[in-house]
């Protein structure tokens, strides 16, 4: 989308992502979202095919069911702001022009974040686990 990167902070990787980016990134529940929906999609999709299934699961809905009023937000918002942020880390690859999006290797580098709150683990033994995939994440050569 655009050359410039986003500003990061000074414990990066070699052209990857620092634990401030990925916290940032992972801080807003319509970019976990968009990460979810693009691990249960293989390939290439489009951008409101996502928007409806987010403002859907917003809604406690199907996207059937969904008013204008509803996907309206969610497309903007992905639109302006999530699709290009994730795109500009690298975590993507977003078409703004044709509205088609693409996940990249580096986002497989954020699943075990995404999915820790869905697993069956006490908080002990979550700690420990965010914990070694930190490190590993943070000692691990870039995949961009």
């Amino acid at each position: 989308m655009t050359s410039e990167k986003p500003l990061k902070s000074q414990d990066n990787l070699e052209g990857g992502l620092s634990k401030d980016d990925l916290f940032h990134i992972l801080s807003n529940s319509r970019r976990r979202d968009a990460l979810h929906y693009l691990n249960e999609h293989d390939g290439q999709i489009t951008m409101r095919d996502m928007a409806e299934w987010i403002a859907a699961r917003e809604h406690n809905t199907s996207v059937s069911q969904l008013r204008s009023t509803e996907r309206q937000p969610v497309y903007i918002a992905l639109y302006q702001c999530h699709l290009p942020q994730l795109d500009d880390y690298g975590i993507i690859e977003y078409n703004q022009a044709r509205g088609t999006i693409r996940r990249t290797n580096l986002a497989d580098r954020l699943n075990p974040y995404l999915y820790l709150e869905q697993s069956n683990h006490t908080d002990g033994e979550m700690k420990e686990r965010v914990v070694t995939f930190t490190k590993q994440l943070l000692s691990s050569p870039s995949v961009a």
